[in-house]
């Protein structure tokens, strides 16, 4: 049974742990770590990135299983047990990301918006909504900025637990989201949050944001 360390501890970089080779993909070079600490590319956050033996990681997959997979640069013929590392600051900036992701969604929610999907990546991020009127995009930047931003300086604790159906879910204060994906442990570790831009298209508002991890 493989343990996910990515989804108990955003923070841990480095995993010494066995692995076995992957024979149910037909490329080369892939190996499930037995302790894996790489989220794999899913609800709306892009897969870590890092080594393992120093040999670079260039995708990470989850099986319909559930098995996190990892594809390697090279083949090479690693001792049983081996160490993996994350790339520290991606890790971070994505758990930043991801957690003020719902925190915007929180925000829009108590409007009246209804979410419809996201996207965390790095200068891309966004949280889409379905919109039924056009909306004054100033005073919502304006608003939202405001909102955030004070749930942000609250430091409210983030934690997780599993519902009785397995799902995970992610609790920010007052705030509750399934996801399985990484977080800060409070908010006051996300700083520089800003509204990049609001546009209305086919329907939906999508809200661009930027921010950083202390």
């Amino acid at each position: 049974m493989q343990e996910q360390v990515y989804l108990k501890n955003t923070y841990k970089f480095t995993q010494k742990s066995t692995y076995t080779k992957v024979s149910c993909i037909n490329e080369a070079n892939w190996i499930a770590l037995e302790n894996n600490i790489f989220h794999p590319k899913g609800g709306g956050q892009p897969s870590d990135t890092g080594t393992v033996e120093n040999v670079e990681v260039i995708e990470v997959k989850k099986l319909e299983s559930g098995l996190v997979c990892l594809r390697l640069a090279s083949h090479c013929e690693f001792p049983r047990l081996v160490t993996a590392e994350l790339d520290a600051g991606k890790r971070k900036n994505l758990a930043a990301l991801h957690t003020a992701g719902h925190i915007l969604n929180a925000v829009m929610a108590a409007k009246g918006f209804t979410y419809h999907s996201c996207n965390h990546e790095p200068g891309k991020s966004r949280v889409v909504f379905s919109l039924e009127e056009k909306m004054d995009s100033l005073d919502l930047k304006e608003s939202i900025e405001y909102e955030v931003s004070n749930l942000i300086r609250g430091d409210i604790n983030v934690s997780d637990s599993y519902l009785c159906n397995g799902l995970r879910e992610v609790r920010i204060g007052n705030i509750r989201d399934r996801c399985a994906g990484t977080h800060v442990k409070s908010t006051g570790m996300i700083t520089d949050f800003n509204v990049r831009s609001i546009k209305s298209k086919k329907g939906q508002l999508l809200i661009g944001y930027d921010c950083s991890h202390i």
